[in-house]
């Protein structure tokens, strides 16, 4: 499992994301041949590539350095910690689409400028830890994902952006001793 992990850890996250893209359009092709789940192939899609993260997440943590930190936690904990959540939850939310007669998806119409927009974002943000750090790029992309959604509240706005970001540091920084990125512009002010 180890040499697997090490293997994925190296490759380029294109080469992971051609992946990924490949396994979901044959599930795709699975889902839309069969009768049962055609009318539901969009919810299934959803928890299969949430499934895919969390075991990629869970495979790439075997090549971790294994140093321990506070309360016996290494690098690898959350992580493994999510997919192991995750998974069983996905799992059953897949025999629940299935075993019930749940609403079909809707029609793949109008709001695929949407599902557009927020995958440029999502990259996008990704893309600027290494500039502006996480917390900032995590922030600018809430405020920018919820702008989107139609919120205009100015208070929920910032405050939400505001929680997760404290949220982020006190749980990573403070009680897992975990950094994440500052990004470029933030270490060559301080």
């Amino acid at each position: 499992m180890t040499a697997f992990a090490k293997m994925l850890a190296s490759l380029s996250i294109w080469w992971i994301l051609l992946g990924f893209i490949v396994i979901l359009a044959a599930l795709f092709l699975v889902f839309s041949k069969n009768q049962r789940t055609r009318p539901v192939r969009g919810q299934l899609l959803v928890l299969s590539a949430i499934c895919l993260m969390a075991l990629l997440f869970f495979i790439i943590t075997f090549s971790f350095k294994g140093s321990k930190m506070a309360a016996g936690a290494t690098a690898a904990t959350m992580p493994r910690a999510w997919a192991v959540l995750l998974i069983p939850v996905a799992v059953l939310c897949g025999i629940n689409i299935l075993s019930k007669s749940n609403e079909p998806d809707p029609e793949f119409g109008p709001r695929w400028k949407m599902v557009i927009t927020v995958a440029a974002a999502i990259f996008a943000s990704v893309f600027l830890f290494k500039y502006i750090g996480y917390y900032l790029s995590s922030a600018v992309f809430l405020v920018l994902l919820m702008w989107l959604m139609e919120e205009r509240r100015p208070v929920t706005l910032v405050a939400v952006p505001l929680c997760w970001v404290l949220f982020s540091y006190f749980v990573f920084a403070k009680f897992l001793f975990i950094a994440l990125p500052a990004g470029a512009l933030f270490e060559a002010i301080f």
